[in-house]
């Protein structure tokens, strides 16, 4: 009996072990999701300060802070203009905002981020217009960025397509 007992809490042990290093040979690269969502109310302030009419019937995306970064975004929908505002913290010297659009996850074989561009400075926040088609994309990305180029850096905020 104390033999089996012995063998199950080793087993036990064994199990335990396997999912801590599992997790630290493969960690999970998902974004850290902020609490703070954007609201009707709070999608007002953002776009309210650029001081720009939202179409009628435009759909839109909301972006939410990631790895406990500060700010708060909209994406705008109209046509096939994409219209991103973005209520962020001015970037570190040599620094800019990015936005792209990602499909599927990293490590995965259909995994795609392509660039949007850089955000603007634009009357108390940060702006980019784009007229490109965005149909099979998941997400939407803001990134904080040392260098332009077509590897995302730092995600500041994050939010899906519903588009």
């Amino acid at each position: 009996m104390r033999k089996a007992v012995g063998v199950l809490v080793l087993l036990g042990l064994l199990a335990v072990g396997a999912f801590v290093f599992r997790g630290r040979l493969f960690p999970d690269n998902t974004p850290e999701l902020d609490p703070k969502v954007l609201t009707d109310e709070s999608e007002q302030d953002v776009v309210g300060q650029f001081k720009i009419d939202i179409p009628e019937g435009a759909d839109r995306a909301y972006l939410s802070p990631v790895n406990r970064s500060d700010g708060v975004g909209v994406v705008v929908k109209s046509n096939n203009t994409i219209t991103i505002l973005a209520d962020l913290p001015d970037p570190p010297a040599g620094h800019s905002y990015q936005a792209w659009l990602e499909r599927g996850r990293e490590g995965d074989a259909e995994h795609e981020v392509v660039s949007l561009g850089r955000l603007s400075v634009a009357k108390g926040g940060w702006l980019l217009e784009v007229d490109r088609g965005v149909e099979g994309f998941d997400r939407f990305l803001v990134t904080l960025e040392a260098r332009f180029d077509a590897t995302p850096e730092a995600r500041v905020l994050e939010g899906k397509s519903s588009f």
